[in-house]
């Protein structure tokens, strides 16, 4: 999967029942974490 799939990352922290996330991306991808947090306000199990 990739950071910009929005239904896979919402699909894999429903179903896994992800509650926290930590993000390590560098460079380049920096700005992809903006897509992952919008992700996680909407899944709503990450605290």
């Amino acid at each position: 999967g990739s950071m910009k799939d929005r239904d896979y990352m919402t699909k894999i922290l429903r179903e896994l029942k992800i509650d926290v996330v930590i993000s390590a991306v560098g460079g380049e991808c920096t700005l992809d974490q903006i897509e992952l947090v919008d992700i996680i306000k909407c899944v709503g199990s990450v605290k």
